[in-house]
């Protein structure tokens, strides 16, 4: 069995960052909610976030054939969600903010 989990120590690793870029776009879809003054939508919105991370997580394990969870899939989830945070992220909200710019200019003009 240590052979197994040796020899497919690459796509579990590429499979978690995968997941950490996933948990960290749903911890933006559930910002809003995260954010609100009512603690019950806080409240649900938290938990939900938590069931779906752990999902995601168990999946990628389960479908690269790891069962446990080990130091270089947490280091994998980290930098994954690194990954998104950081480069993902900020490219779209680039985009969004020159398509704005390019919609508000585009109006002014005529």
């Amino acid at each position: 069995m240590p052979l197994r989990e040796t020899a497919f120590q690459g796509y579990t690793f590429l499979a978690l960052i995968y997941a950490g870029a996933v948990i960290a776009f749903l911890y933006d879809l559930a910002l809003p909610a995260l954010n609100s003054p009512s603690w019950p939508a806080h409240v649900l919105a938290d938990l939900l976030l938590c069931a779906a991370a752990a999902s995601v997580v168990l999946a990628a394990l389960f479908l690269t054939g790891c069962g446990s969870l080990r130091l270089y899939m947490a280091l994998a989830l980290l930098c994954g969600a690194l990954i998104y945070r950081l480069g993902i992220r900020r490219f779209f909200s680039t985009v969004i903010n020159l398509l704005r710019r390019n919609r508000n200019s585009a109006r002014h003009s005529e």
